[in-house]
């Protein structure tokens, strides 16, 4: 979407200019006109415009203010100036202020479209411009480490990638992991910090500390660290490809656990902090880092003793404790919850079901609703719907027949599949609810701007101002109308003037001249001539065909 503002004193050029865009039919070009530099300057304050003609010398504020104005607020707005003066040191004071064309009056409009469509040829290109393409990419680097960092939390969520797939990830984040090897994970937890540290103050204890584990394991070690929603400092670890051979993965185990000790009494040492590690000391796939992930969870807040620094691998806890923990997160793992949040935010029905059919396949469907992880995965997904539809009060818009009051009674299901078909069903019928509200509201939105253009056919109409209206972005605003339509709001309002205009030549004696300035035509011949493309013949024509009947 290009905007596009049109300033001149002289009302004839202003409206002549405005229906010479118009009539190029672009649904991508909205175009406002104004008379006066001030009426410019107050449209510049609401909205942001692509492309400004302006006259250099009106009453006021000036064409050359005006763009002193524009290149303080909007810098990258394109400038066309027009005038009637071949005055040379306007022109070149015009040029100075960036305008990207300088016009004379008299060259008419043919010229002005074309240094317009120079306008937007700049602009496109600008947007397309490599060097914006090479400085993001750059950019990309700086961020790489964050991105790393959150692929892990990806990965931990339950995140599936076929190995050659899960092997490009890594190239393109440039990470020094090999998806056809499996991995070693450890956790750490801050146990002490001083008091009263800010924000900043305490994550540079957590870099510090993430710092000196990098120090000591690097050399043995490829590393890919990152945090938790709980606090947690979290690593998966792979060793170096001049560290592999026979028994290395007992060797890397070693070394790990090894060193970790060194870690902790150098976290006491040089940030008087001490930190707790648990890790596992068998290396797994990249596709059970859910599980794992769980486990150092359980170890985490096992802890033997209290208040003192831990070090605990999954060998300091019986294996049948262990087992345990594995079980809800091969079913329901970490992120899966937002995952579930974030497609029913949205309304993606297929993928909303299809991530329940896969947490559904990991249980057999005889399973009894009594077993206590069968009830937490289904008391997670009944507290995920019914915290939904408590945020968006979609509760007095579900008929009691869908029985949403079953969520929290698992005394009504027999077995898990039973129950697991009642969650999907009213997760579907809370989409069918989400979906015909958002169509009501496009449609109620576009209804209310239809009306209000019928209300006032006999003003300026334009995408901006209608925009205001309904508190929309311009670009949003179009597309929605466009898509609820099928039609452009600029052809639906020329459609509604025309109609006008019909209804006042057939049954008033009012002057043609008269009726173009009352629907916002202007002067001139500009509202024949749109009359005329529109209707195939002229307003005249039209009123004497219609009176020979």
């Amino acid at each position: 979407m290009i905007r596009l503002l049109i300033a001149d004193d002289e009302p004839v050029i202003a409206d002549g200019l405005y229906d010479e865009f118009i009539e190029l039919g672009d649904p991508e070009l909205d175009v406002i006109r104004v008379y006066s530099g001030k009426e410019a300057v107050r449209c510049l304050e609401k909205t942001k415009f692509d492309i400004v003609i302006s006259d250099i010398r009106m009453p006021g504020v000036d064409g050359l203010e005006l763009a002193r104005l524009i290149h303080n607020d909007w810098p990258e707005c394109k400038i066309i100036f027009l005038t009637g003066y071949r005055d040379f040191e306007y022109a070149y004071e015009a040029i100075q202020q960036g305008a990207v064309n300088y016009v004379l009056k008299t060259e008419g409009y043919d010229k002005v479209v074309e240094a317009v469509r120079l306008a937007i040829a700049g602009i496109e290109a600008k947007r397309q411009d490599m060097q914006i393409v090479t400085q993001a990419k750059k950019q990309l680097k700086t961020m790489s480490s964050i991105l790393r960092r959150n692929f892990l939390i990806h990965l931990l969520g339950g995140a599936k990638y076929e190995l050659p797939a899960l092997e490009d990830e890594f190239v393109q984040l440039e990470m020094n992991m090999r998806a056809h090897d499996d991995c070693l994970l450890f956790m750490a937890r801050v146990d002490t910090l001083p008091y009263g540290l800010s924000y900043l103050d305490q994550n540079q204890y957590y870099y510090s500390i993430e710092h000196i584990a990098e120090q000591y394991l690097s050399p043995r070690l490829h590393l890919l660290p990152s945090e938790d929603s709980h606090g947690n400092m979290l690593w998966v670890a792979q060793p170096r490809h001049d560290y592999e051979g026979e028994a290395s993965e007992e060797k890397a185990a070693v070394f790990l656990k090894g060193t970790l000790e060194s870690i902790q009494r150098a976290c006491r040492e040089s940030l008087n902090t001490t930190v707790s590690f648990v890790m596992l000391t068998f290396r797994i796939r990249w596709n059970q880092l859910p599980e794992g992930y769980n486990q150092l969870r359980y170890l985490m807040d096992f802890r033997i003793g209290s208040g003192i620094e831990m070090l605990l691998t999954d060998e300091s806890v019986p294996a049948s404790e262990i087992a345990k923990t594995a079980v809800p997160a091969k079913y329901f793992p970490f992120g899966k919850h937002m995952s579930l949040e974030s497609l029913l935010e949205k309304g993606e029905r297929d993928s909303f079901m299809k991530e329940m059919d896969d947490i559904a396949s990991q249980l057999h469907p005889d399973a009894s609703i009594l077993d206590p992880i069968v009830q937490e995965i289904f008391f997670s997904v009944s507290t995920l719907l019914f915290s939904h539809m408590n945020r968006w009060n979609l509760l007095p818009r579900l008929s009691l027949q869908t029985g949403y009051y079953r969520l929290f009674r698992v005394d009504e299901f027999s077995t898990f599949a039973e129950a697991w078909t009642f969650v999907k069903q009213l997760a579907g019928h809370i989409i069918d609810v989400q979906d015909i509200e958002r169509n009501k509201r496009a449609s109620d939105t576009v209804s209310f701007v239809c009306q209000y253009i019928q209300d006032h056919i006999e003003d300026e109409l334009t995408l901006v101002k209608l925009s205001e209206r309904v508190h929309f972005n311009p670009a949003y605003l179009s597309r929605l109308f466009k898509q609820e339509t099928g039609s452009t709001l600029t052809d639906y309002i020329q459609e509604k003037k025309i109609a006008r205009a019909k209804q006042l030549l057939e049954n008033t004696d009012i002057n043609v001249h008269e009726i173009g300035e009352m629907l916002g035509y202007g002067y001139g011949s500009n509202f024949a001539r749109t009359f005329k493309k529109l209707t195939g013949m002229s307003p005249k024509e039209h009123r004497e065909s219609f009176n020979k009947y």
